[in-house]
């Protein structure tokens, strides 16, 4: 079963790749790249270049998972990161090997599962992961994957969908007010509804104490939501509750401590 629901899931994204639609340029040109890179950060998710530390990371080891048409990859090859790319579906590999061709960047880039990463133990500086994990079966078994690959000292950026004021009232909206979950499960309403294409195979989401079981394993997990539209508007105060309440999204920060020398 779980295995079927990794092909829908694979065959549902290969042809509804995020960002795509964002720019009405000649598909595959240098103006239309940048325009979907300038609309990422400028629009949709301007707090992402902050978060994601594309500038921080030169000569080290960078691993995206769920790379889609590379725009957040590119940025870390951009700023001196050794970059290497996944994703679990073929369009989104050869879009983004494409697009570095274009650009003069070099990265590895492959088709692979999170759940089985193709790389050995204590591989990368970094991981990143932006809004992918809650849709494969098994977020866990990704989650220690990231582990694994990670260097001791690494870093893991993983962003997850959070229940939220959205969450309740998509189920309000359609359990109370449409009767829908009369006729399907909660998991199977919020599948339907959750995303721009709609009926994904799969979409999870997580409150905070659920995401402090998922990354257990890490030693040192920051776990927090953060929308700068709202720092623009209000205090940092006001802002930082706005945020909690309203944003659909947790930001994870994980570190791989070194072993002490007492544990080698």
């Amino acid at each position: 079963m779980k295995t079927n629901l990794k092909k829908k899931i694979k065959c549902y994204w290969e042809t509804r790749l995020p960002q795509l639609r964002y720019s009405k340029k000649k598909v595959g040109t240098k103006e239309y790249y940048d325009e979907i890179e300038k609309l990422r950060y400028s629009c949709h998710y301007p707090f992402l270049p902050k978060i994601a530390e594309f500038n921080q990371h030169r000569r080290e080891k960078v691993l995206e998972i769920g790379c889609g048409i590379g725009t957040d990859l590119l940025q870390y090859a951009k700023n001196g990161g050794l970059v290497t790319g996944i994703d679990l579906t073929e369009n989104a590999i050869k879009i983004t090997e494409q697009r570095f061709r274009l650009y003069n960047l070099k990265g590895e880039l492959r088709t692979a599962d999170a759940e089985k990463l193709p790389f050995l133990d204590n591989t990368y500086d970094l991981v990143f992961s932006f809004w992918v994990l809650h849709h494969t079966p098994d977020t866990q078994k990704a989650i220690n994957e990231i582990y694994r690959v990670l260097k001791p000292g690494g870093k893991a950026i993983i962003m997850l969908y959070g229940k939220s004021v959205c969450y309740y009232f998509t189920l309000f909206y359609f359990d109370v007010l449409k009767g829908e979950l009369l006729k399907m499960s909660k998991q199977k309403l919020l599948n339907k509804h959750s995303e721009y294409y709609d009926n994904s195979p799969l979409t999870k989401f997580y409150s905070k104490k659920e995401i402090e079981s998922l990354f257990d394993i890490f030693d040192f997990v920051r776990i927090y939501r953060y929308n700068d539209f709202f720092e623009k508007y209000f205090s940092k105060f006001l802002a930082s509750k706005l945020g909690k309440i309203m944003t659909s999204h947790f930001i994870i920060k994980a570190t791989k401590v070194k072993k002490s020398s007492d544990e080698k």
